[in-house]
């Protein structure tokens, strides 16, 4: 009768709905993404910049980029300012370059909620040399080409106390 066709086409519409539902919330659970937009625009960061200290120049190019990191089964992605390109020059010849692009940077930070100039949570690793650390990295609100990076080294490793940067130095915005 049509009745009967009519309530099973009701039925499979049903269960296909219902498996489908139930695909996509397994899908969603076992996915988890959390992505956290930075606080602030990333913009007036980016950019090459030059700090002297001693005969030391060192040349630090910055650019927004994105972090995945999985932790306890969740994928965390956020966005970040990182190092793609670090020079260092002793008495005007090129001593050293490490190029890269995340997650290998030697520098990479993200912006303070309170502070839109003040990189808060700046990390610093040096892969090649076993050298790690973490400070900030600040632009002057008055001057946004001036800026200064702030590092100290953490105590973990043979390398512990070590640094390739000066500690305290004045940065300037080149391009």
């Amino acid at each position: 009768s049509s009745q009967t066709r009519i309530y099973k086409n009701k039925m499979k519409t049903t269960t296909a709905a219902l498996l489908f539902s139930m695909l996509c919330v397994l899908t969603a659970n076992s996915q988890q993404i959390v992505y956290r937009k930075a606080a602030h625009d990333l913009t007036p960061f980016t950019g090459t910049w030059i700090g002297i200290k001693d005969d030391m120049k060192y040349e630090i190019t910055l650019k927004k980029g994105i972090r995945n990191v999985i932790l306890n089964d969740i994928d965390y992605t956020f966005e970040l300012v990182f190092t793609s390109s670090v020079k260092w020059f002793k008495n005007g010849l090129l001593i050293r370059e490490h190029v890269t692009n995340a997650p290998k940077a030697i520098l990479e930070g993200t912006v303070s909620k309170p502070d839109s100039l003040f990189l808060d949570y700046l990390t610093y690793y040096d892969e090649e040399k076993g050298y790690n650390g973490e400070g900030y990295f600040k632009i002057d609100a008055q001057n946004p080409q001036k800026a200064i990076l702030h590092l100290g080294s953490i105590s973990l490793g043979k390398n512990r106390g070590k640094l390739d940067f000066p500690t305290n130095m004045e940065l300037t915005k080149v391009k």
